[in-house]
């Protein structure tokens, strides 16, 4: 089981570090910023679980003797990379859908840092402190989950709440006078294909 274990994880590596650069080159190319932030999400998630391995490591030379400096420093930095890739995806989607609040933006972020760190310190080392300690990052992504999901509902009321778009064209009945008719956005999109139909290819092209 160990063996499957570092073999997944060696893949998560790989394909987090090759997203990782793949967003890094298009974000060059393109200049969005959406691409930036999933380029450090992708990065902080890489060192996230690269962290993996030095916890292999340091279980093998220092055996169940890893001292309570080595646990308190690895938990921030859990914090920090953790925060940095939860952080990253939030200020993407958030850029997706046009959020600029500031508050919103920031405030998710703090809370999760503020809380995690809370965990460590008023719990004892043990089982239930390191499940509520790694639970926040669940928390955190059914929060974002929930605050995108209901903008995107909020977004999609609004367009349906708006009037449909009508505009006025001239129709020529069949006695040869013309009178204007009001049509909404697939009236016109036939009307502008008949007209097409009618005046040929010299008449559209030239």
């Amino acid at each position: 089981m160990g063996l499957v274990l570092f073999h997944v994880t060696l893949i998560v590596l790989l394909i987090s570090i090759l997203a990782s650069a793949m967003c890094l080159s298009a974000y060059l190319v393109s200049r969005k910023r959406l691409m930036l932030f999933a380029f450090f999400a992708f990065l902080f998630y890489f060192f996230d679980v690269a962290f993996v391995f030095q916890d292999e490591f340091v279980s093998y030379v220092l055996g169940s003797e890893q001292g309570q400096i080595y646990l308190v420093i690895r938990s921030l930095t859990n914090v920090i990379t953790g925060g940095g890739f939860l952080v990253s995806f939030w200020f993407l989607v958030c850029d997706y859908l046009g959020e600029t609040r500031r508050a919103l933006l920031v405030a998710p972020g703090v809370v999760f840092a503020v809380m995690s760190v809370a965990v460590l310190v008023a719990l004892p080392e043990g089982d239930l402190q390191r499940f509520l300690f790694y639970g926040m990052r669940e928390l955190f992504v059914f929060l974002d989950a929930a605050v995108h999901g209901v903008s995107l509902l909020l977004v999609e009321g609004r367009c349906r709440a708006q009037p449909p778009v009508e505009a006025s064209v001239a129709v020529r009945d069949g006695g040869g006078s013309e009178h204007g008719r009001a049509v909404g956005g697939h009236d016109l999109l036939h009307a502008a294909e008949r007209a097409c139909d009618s005046a040929g290819p010299h008449h559209v092209f030239g």
